[in-house]
């Protein structure tokens, strides 16, 4: 996900770039505030190792949790600044938190923008969860302004345009990928595979190939220009992996199966323990390790004794 930086530039730079006047400091500490706080679902992780896919881009990521969000947000700030139209105030507190969807729609893990109606993820994947040269453009539009004050509705405007180009950008760059990825593995791509290509961190240029098929997954990098396709890896059917089962029905292993669509099983043994580790290859990316794998350790009898779930999205 766009950290939380980034979420309150985006929030700002949309504030002075929309109005030919400036905003009001309680208006522009609603639309930043608003940007920021859908993030809130993050906090179960302290104290739930399974929080990230229970509970992360669910209520507050969605068009009716964005209301729950913008409501009482306007109201606080209503009661202690010195701005007394509450409506107002709440329309631009929806606003931030209807930015914050925006932004994390372009990756892979998506947001459940309907909940509770429906718990589908709308995820466009052609963002990665980190991207420098993104908050690079914000950062840079908000200096500018700061350096030449009396142009800061215009740079901020400039610095949006800037951005959506950028992310026009990293769409057609996706879908260059894919037809690489296609093409370059012609013979392993029937119609029945499914094909990802995932952004690298730092360079619309760089990806990641991922191609599942019935007989197991294909794992490649990509490099756009000058053209490369190098398979990683090929990972053969799950299935006879000891105790897989037993880990997909656990409670842990179906809320990994429901969020996973390239996920790879691995097996080995701690003393009398049996080790499943599930991995959704999506997000592999990261260039700070793998950032989707749920690790269960379970007895002979399959019960589930030590959760580990290492993510960033």
């Amino acid at each position: 996900m766009p950290d939380l930086l980034t979420h309150a530039l985006v929030g700002g730079t949309v504030a002075k770039a929309g109005w030919g006047q400036r905003l009001s400091r309680p208006a522009l500490a609603a639309v930043v505030a608003g940007a920021v706080l859908p993030d809130l679902d993050t906090l179960p992780a302290f104290w739930d190792p399974m929080a990230a896919l229970k509970y992360h881009r669910t209520l507050t990521h969605s068009l009716t949790g964005g209301l729950l969000i913008a409501l009482p947000l306007a109201w606080v700030i209503w009661r202690v600044g010195k701005e007394k139209r509450y409506w107002s105030l709440a329309g631009f507190a929806y606003l931030g938190t209807l930015l914050h969807i925006a932004a994390d729609l372009p990756t892979a893990f998506g947001v459940m923008i309907f909940y509770p109606w429906s718990r589908d993820r709308v995820a466009f994947g052609w963002m990665s969860s980190l991207d420098p040269m993104y908050t690079a453009i914000l950062v840079v539009s908000w200096i500018l302004g700061w350096r030449w004050r009396g142009r800061v509705t215009r740079l901020a405007r400039v610095g949006l345009l800037a951005l959506g180009l950028y992310l026009a950008v990293t769409l057609i760059a996706q879908a260059s990928a894919r037809t690489q990825l296609t093409q370059a593995l012609a013979e392993g791509v029937a119609a029945t595979a499914k094909v990802w290509a995932v952004p690298r961190v730092g360079s619309p240029l760089l990806w990641y190939g991922i191609v599942r098929r019935p007989d197991g997954i294909i794992t490649a990098n990509l490099r756009l220009f000058p053209p490369s396709t190098v398979v990683e890896m090929v990972y053969p059917p799950s299935w006879p992996i000891p105790f897989l089962d037993r880990a997909l029905a656990s409670e842990e292993g179906r809320l990994f199966s429901a969020f996973a669509q390239a996920a790879v099983a691995r097996y080995w043994r701690e003393g009398e323990l049996h080790v499943i580790e599930l991995e959704d290859l999506r997000f592999r990316s990261n260039p700070w390790g793998h950032t989707a794998v749920l690790r269960l350790k379970m007895d002979v009898r399959g019960d589930v004794k030590d959760i580990a779930f290492s993510h960033r999205f």
